[in-house]
């Protein structure tokens, strides 16, 4: 029983690391937050404090589409849901923040299409950008 016990955890744990192989852990190619919803990724940006840059990536993290494709985006915080309006751009969607709604607190839900493909729903925690690359700085004094 303790072995049975011991692999299930060992598994658990590893299970894991796939995600973090798949490019969650840093910056997307155009700076922003990495999700992998499917066969392809999404990579989110906060746009002017107005709403939210989409992009639908291929496997490689290349060739941002809107075409054939879709993204419907939801912002849940302390229990209300509130629905982002998305429109196409031919590299992205732009996900606009309705008045009233904030960036910084609760979840960013989205549903994404890429290609024809539904992919599952990925959640972004707000504020974005805990995993950008911090650019150090030197000082002399």
């Amino acid at each position: 029983m303790k072995n049975s016990i011991g692999i299930v955890v060992f598994s658990v744990l590893f299970s894991f690391q796939p995600i973090l192989a798949h490019g969650e852990h840093k910056p997307g190619p155009n700076g922003g937050v990495i999700r992998m919803p499917g066969a392809f990724h999404t990579e989110v940006l906060v746009y002017k404090n107005l709403g939210f840059k989409v992009y639908l990536l291929d496997i490689n993290f290349e060739n941002p589409t809107s075409k054939n494709s879709d993204v419907s985006a939801i912002i849940v915080n302390a229990g209300k849901e509130v629905r982002l309006k998305c429109s196409g751009h031919p590299d992205h969607f732009y996900c606009e923040l309705p008045k009233g709604a904030s960036l910084d607190t609760g979840e960013l839900l989205l549903n994404p299409v890429w290609k024809g493909q539904k992919g599952a729903e990925v959640k972004y925690k707000l504020p974005l950008g805990e995993l950008k690359e911090e650019k150090k700085e030197h000082h002399h004094g």
